[in-house]
């Protein structure tokens, strides 16, 4: 067997359309809502992404105002603030996505 002559392989081209898309698009959200996976939606990264950032904000704020060193209070504060909010708003998304899915009748 050489492989400088190797023997060329027929494909197939397979057209897809924009249902067949969208629909492959709704089975990947709806595996990754109940089951494990990456969630895609940009309306739900953005939603994290500004809680995510108004939790580090007012806990940097509320960490600064409540010690003797504002900076470090700061600091803290704000490391508390995205652990709170990377939490918090997971959890939020979680029952969010779960809601439809809870709503539908099942065989």
């Amino acid at each position: 067997m050489s492989l400088e002559n190797p023997e060329p392989v027929e494909a197939e081209l397979v057209e897809t359309t924009a249902d067949s898309t969208e629909s492959n698009r709704r089975d990947v959200d709806a595996v990754a809502d109940t089951i494990v996976g990456l969630n895609l939606r940009v309306s739900d990264n953005v939603f994290q992404a500004v809680a995510i950032a108004g939790c580090i904000l007012l806990g940097a704020t509320t960490g600064a105002l409540l010690v003797e060193e504002p900076p470090a209070g700061a600091v803290f504060g704000g490391f508390a603030g995205l652990v709170f909010g990377f939490f918090a708003s997971g959890i939020v998304l979680m029952f969010a996505r779960a809601r439809p899915h809870m709503r539908r009748k099942r065989d």
